[in-house]
């Protein structure tokens, strides 16, 4: 599961709704939280924001995600 499909859960959130907290489109973001597309900096960014302080744990975590495949 990816870190973006696991807040959304974990935050009961919809597709939508999160693809609109990141201000990206619904069919981007169904890409991004399945992986099949790589998340573009400035959405992580704004997943980051999101977080607030557990941002650089998010980031260390996302980037090892991006770097197993």
């Amino acid at each position: 599961m990816t870190i973006l499909k696991e807040y959304r859960i974990d935050n009961k959130l919809k597709q939508s709704e999160m693809a609109e907290k990141l201000s990206c489109s619904v069919p981007s973001y169904r890409l991004y939280e399945n992986g099949e597309k790589i998340i573009p900096n400035r959405i992580l960014l704004r997943f980051l924001r999101l977080r607030g302080k557990e941002g650089d744990l998010i980031l260390a975590d996302v980037l090892e995600e991006l770097y197993e495949k």
